[in-house]
């Protein structure tokens, strides 16, 4: 995602030769990150709802390869920027369960009520908006407590620690199993580059001790 002033923002997208227009309102990609935690639904299906929310123009007698392809598409116009891989952090925050403090921080910061820009606010517009909350909005203040880290114990903290412990319980996300397993699977990623670039260290300085 580049945001620029001078250019308008995109409301179609070309794939395989021809043009299609696009619904990129805020309300249907975020329908469209709900989808991807409904256990209910199958591949095919979470691909057939999420074209219909997004697309204005006619494509269902593409094939599945092509809708796909399509899809992918739409997602590296409307979010090249969210395209990077987990790092093994804990996500802080969560459009589908921070709707309500979203909400009410985009009204206070901004006067915007975001029932009534539905099917208006461009995707672009919302996510800049939203990355723009100033620091008394209630999704930063919430996000920053879940980021914080509980210090370590003195004799002079318990206190806070009870405090910051409450608060993190109280704000705490619900995830799933398998969004469990890929945040762990992540940190093993991670884990594994980084032993990774451990050993290639200690192999550059042995072979410098052996040279020297």
């Amino acid at each position: 995602m580049k945001i620029t002033l001078h250019f308008p923002l995109p409301y179609a997208v070309v794939y395989g030769g021809k043009t299609y227009k696009l619904k990129p309102y805020f309300d249907n990609v975020l329908k469209v990150f709900a989808l991807q935690k409904e256990q209910d639904l199958s591949e095919r299906d979470r691909l057939e709802v999420s074209l219909d929310l997004l697309v204005k123009s006619k494509h269902s007698k593409l094939s599945e390869r092509d809708k796909t392809g399509l899809l992918n598409a739409i997602y590296d116009v409307l979010m090249d920027e969210e395209k990077r891989e987990p790092d093994g952090t804990a996500p802080i925050f969560d459009f589908v369960q921070d709707a309500g403090y979203i909400y009410a921080s985009f009204l206070s910061d901004y006067g915007l009520d975001l029932y009534e820009q539905q099917g208006r606010l461009h995707w672009w517009a919302f996510i800049q908006l939203f990355r723009g909350l100033s620091e008394g909005a209630k999704i930063v203040q919430v996000m920053q407590i879940r980021a914080k880290p509980i210090p370590a114990p003195t004799k002079y903290n318990a206190e806070e620690r009870k405090q910051l412990a409450r608060l993190k319980a109280q704000y705490a996300l619900k995830t799933t199993q398998e969004e469990r397993e890929r945040n762990f699977a992540a940190g093993l990623k991670r884990l594994a580059g980084l032993m990774r670039g451990i050993a290639e260290n200690e192999e550059v300085s042995r072979r410098w001790q052996t040279e020297r």
